[in-house]
């Protein structure tokens, strides 16, 4: 009962349910649907009377106020009006109905008290704003900072997408051009504030060695990162920890097992045809660094060459004859030798000076009298030679080059015994220039004059650079003295600037012979045309460059 006292109202709720048999579920339904009477929701109740002695109620007045809740029951009423605004703008959205307390008689709006609870009407909802919403940004959550200190970067996924049904939870990824508003950012700083000094090491070396134990080392210096990104160098006490190691070992293995030769041995005779010989041990570097003596099958099998040589003093001298006369003896050739055109291959002897082109093949021959030719020995810039599959050593004196290229420009040096003889070679560029470049000349302007004169006035602009040739050193105010590899570099540079030769010029010059040049070599027929009327390759004595030299270096600076 509503009240403790007197007349109340007793309630009770009535539903028009029906059961789902597949689901097992009650589910409510609008009052109209069930048939029959609606049963009573509610009933008037007497709590006894208030305050004591008030009399007790007869059955007409019982009757009475049965009769007026009655009548209160009837005048108000549960009514839908119209419904809330839609829950979304775009891509589907919720209405619900809105139930209100009326009076049945003036339609006003009544307190919900005065309608009855049982009969209010189910909730009513119904879809709105089904269209498809407009392309939009969506943004992710940005990622954590890449550094806690020194300017670090966060990023988050931007894209555009297009909503097609919130019911289905159903988005396309659109291209972004097709979002109108301005693309929010995908990347920021955070974290700009200085770092504390700290150790920052460069990348290790490459180890010291290939086996037997090696060592690394690496730059470890003390840095502190600011907040704009950039690092300033400290003293290493700034730096309170411990600093990183700098070096490590590296290559711990040990090495395969090699032969360790000797230095050879003096020939056995003083003339006449002797050997040398030198002793082999085979070892192995273990990976400590130590060298141990190992059984020599774990070496690979060692050239009997490698161990005996024959050699050569002199010869020796018959009764009755001095033995300088039968000391070995080169027939050297003082020349200079200038290739102007391409051919496939060229013979000369030493003792001279070549500035040859590329892709040539060289023969150069070693003449000795008083010597046995399978003794001569070749060097290049003080390494012994031996044949390869570029350079051939032959047996009868000579040395053979398949092609030029810019690693067999050097000095070569045959032997014969106490007597030694050497060949220079140097290598042209297309641009009729020396591969390794003479140093440069002095000033600019000397050398556009330089380009623009002749041969002749080539020669006379040495003359007036103070006596000084095109590297600036007075000791180079020739005289022999100097690199003997590049007397006659300076030389042969300024001729080879000039664009042609003149006929006075080229008569001090005289044509390769057919015994220093193979006679079936082919040219280019794409060469130079200019160059046409020139031999394949310029000679002139050696002794004659040796005057113009000396005769420049006289010059009053």
């Amino acid at each position: 009962c509503t009240v403790t006292c007197g007349v109340g109202t007793q309630v009770r709720t009535v539903r028009c349910q029906v059961l789902l048999s597949f689901s097992q579920s009650v589910a409510d339904l609008p009052a109209d649907e069930c048939e029959g009477p609606k049963p009573a929701s509610q009933r008037a109740c007497y709590a006894g009377p208030c305050q004591g002695d008030a009399p007790e109620l007869n059955p007409e007045e019982t009757d009475g106020l049965f009769g007026g809740l009655q009548d209160l029951d009837e005048l108000y009423d549960w009514e839908y009006e119209g419904f809330t605004t839609c829950s979304e703008s775009c891509g589907g959205g919720v209405q619900e109905a809105v139930v209100s307390c009326l009076n049945k008689q003036t339609r006003e709006p009544a307190d919900e008290n005065l309608c009855v609870t049982s009969r209010r009407p189910p909730r009513l909802l119904k879809s709105c704003g089904l269209e498809p919403c407009p392309a939009r940004w969506e943004i992710g959550k940005w990622s954590p900072c890449s550094l806690t200190c020194g300017v670090g970067l966060q990023t988050r996924d931007v894209f555009c997408s297009h909503l097609l049904s919130r019911e289905m939870n159903e988005t396309v990824i659109l291209a972004d051009e097709l979002c109108r508003q301005p693309k929010p950012s995908t990347v920021q700083a955070c974290n700009r504030f200085n770092c504390p000094p700290a150790w920052y090491p460069t990348q290790w070396q490459p180890c010291s060695r290939t086996c037997g134990g090696g060592i690394q080392k690496r730059e470890v210096l003390c840095k502190q990162r600011m907040a704009d990104g950039s690092f300033l160098e400290l003293p290493e006490t700034f730096c309170s920890t411990s600093k990183l190691a700098s070096q490590q070992a590296c290559k711990k293995d040990d090495c395969p097992s090699e032969w360790l030769l000797s230095d050879w041995t003096e020939c056995s005779t003083s003339c006449g045809e002797g050997t040398q010989t030198r002793s082999a041990i085979c070892r192995k570097v273990l990976k400590t660094g130590l060298s141990a003596i190992v059984n020599s099958s774990l070496c690979p099998p060692l050239p009997f060459s490698s161990a005996i040589r024959p050699c050569m003093l002199a010869t020796c001298a018959r009764p009755g004859r001095p033995s300088t006369k039968h000391s070995p003896h080169i027939a050297a050739a003082r020349k200079i030798y200038i290739q102007t055109r391409r051919q496939r291959k060229l013979h000369f002897v030493v003792g001279g000076f070549a500035y040859l082109l590329p892709k040539t093949a060289v023969v150069l021959r070693c003449p000795t009298r008083r010597f046995r030719k399978p003794l001569i020995t070749w060097e290049k810039d003080g390494q012994h030679l031996i044949s390869s599959a570029h350079v051939t050593v032959a047996p009868f004196g000579y040395l053979k080059i398949h092609r030029l290229k810019p690693s067999d420009a050097g000095i070569y040096t045959c032997s014969a015994g106490p007597a030694r003889e050497q060949f220079v070679i140097k290598l042209l560029g297309g641009n009729r220039k020396l591969v390794a470049r003479p140093l440069s000349l002095r000033g600019e302007e000397e050398a556009l004059a330089a380009r623009k004169a002749g041969p002749k006035e080539a020669l006379q602009t040495h003359k007036h650079q103070n006596g000084i040739f095109s590297n600036g050193s007075k000791a180079e105010k020739r005289g022999p003295g100097g690199d003997p590899g590049s007397r006659y570099d300076d030389l042969v540079s300024r001729l080879l600037e000039q664009g042609g030769w003149p006929g006075e010029l080229l008569a001090s010059w005289e044509v390769q012979d057919s015994t220093e040049r193979n006679t079936s070599s082919e040219e280019d027929q794409n060469a130079e045309q200019a160059l046409w009327h020139l031999p394949f390759t310029m000679v002139a004595e050696q002794r004659r460059l040796d005057d113009i030299l000396r005769n420049l270096s006289q010059q009053p600076e």
